[in-house]
């Protein structure tokens, strides 16, 4: 079952995955320097907004991997690409996803 964050309505797992209205992404089984669990998708600001992280899964390597915005609004190329458990640490911080902050990945640094 799973539930909805903003209410106690529970739904079949089954219905979560073959509804469009969801999107379903995997826990890292990593935390932030803030304790907040970080998912695939989630945006991570690295060394306060030097690096933009953008969370996703590599299947090839069965691991987490982050591609790099090395600036907002640069869209990374395939080499800008890290280990997510290599850049854990005091400096790496989720600031949104990318499906409800997509601006924090195409947003022209000021």
């Amino acid at each position: 079952m799973v539930c909805k964050a903003d209410s106690l309505i529970q739904y079949p797992l089954f219905d979560v995955l073959t509804d469009d209205q969801w999107v379903v992404e995997q826990w890292t089984g990593l935390s932030d320097k803030n304790g907040i669990e970080i998912f695939e998708g989630d945006v991570l600001s690295y060394y306060e907004g030097e690096e933009i992280l953008l969370v996703q899964y590599c299947k090839e390597y069965a691991r987490f991997g982050c591609l790099i915005y090395l600036q907002y609004g640069v869209e990374p190329e395939n080499d800008c690409w890290r280990w997510l458990d290599e850049l854990i640490d005091s400096n790496s911080e989720v600031v949104g996803n990318q499906h409800q902050n997509i601006e924090l990945l195409t947003a022209k640094k000021e």
